[in-house]
């Protein structure tokens, strides 16, 4: 499964992403895909797909870019996860998926203080039997860059987690008529407020307070956590916990 580089990209679905994907070298760079990255990036490796009933606007737009992505001839491993959430139907997911995509057994844990990040950290990155579920929080990144890491990639380079603002295909349009009908679908708005934070960092513990702390923790492991665009909100982030860590030495 690695790849030559010993790179491993991981494709969030933030405006960002429309300016680094040529960072990627898709001979010999791991690529780790998901929700919509497809539309922008049709290369990954693993592609994960999260949500499938017989109501959701998303769950119908998942499948059919899954359906156009297979088409497309590019060997993907693609990953149902969590399959046990409430939004999901199993009768749906054999209907549509059955045996032609792999399961991940995870497990969502809710993280209410910054002071179980360690604790946690531990179980996301562990591979011992006793932790056999793919223990997971806050966004399917996490659980990439966890599965990047037991894979053994050195680095790990992430796109498109920008916290605030716009998805990519929110701004964008595309020549592919299945990919401009799937970002029909899913278009979330023509008025677009760059500082209108995700869900995801809305939490007790944001989605980058957990980044910053498993960008340390995986240093600490010899495996360098980076954002793929240094001008990015990720990237800044990223610089200014550097510099506190600095100025607190």
């Amino acid at each position: 499964m690695m790849k030559e580089s010993g790179v491993c990209h991981v494709l969030g679905s933030g405006y960002s992403l429309n300016d680094s994907l040529s960072l990627i070298d898709s001979e010999k760079d791991f690529v780790i895909g998901f929700n919509f990255s497809g539309l922008a990036y049709r290369n990954s490796d693993l592609y994960f797909i999260e949500i499938c009933n017989n109501y959701n606007v998303v769950s119908k737009a998942q499948y059919i870019l899954w359906r156009h992505l297979c088409s497309s001839g590019k060997k993907t491993q693609y990953i149902f996860k969590n399959i046990a959430e409430r939004h999901n139907c199993i009768f749906n997911i054999d209907k549509k998926y059955g045996n032609k995509v792999l399961y991940l057994k995870d497990a969502i844990v809710g993280l209410d203080d910054v002071k179980s990040l360690n604790f946690f950290s531990k179980m996301l990155l562990c591979n011992s039997v006793l932790f056999s579920n793919q223990v997971q929080s806050i966004s399917t990144a996490i659980t990439a860059v966890a599965l990047a890491y037991k894979i053994g990639f050195k680095k790990i380079i992430l796109h498109g987690i920008d916290f605030s603002g716009p998805h990519f295909y929110d701004i964008v349009k595309f020549s592919d008529v299945q990919c401009e009908l799937i970002r029909r679908i899913i278009c979330s708005t023509k008025v677009f407020n760059y500082t209108k934070m995700h869900q995801t960092n809305l939490g007790l513990v944001t989605h980058e307070e957990l980044l910053i702390y498993l960008k340390e923790k995986l240093l600490s492991r010899g495996v360098v956590l980076e954002a793929a665009l240094s001008d990015s909100n990720l990237g800044i982030i990223f610089s200014q916990s550097c510099k506190r860590d600095s100025d607190s030495k």
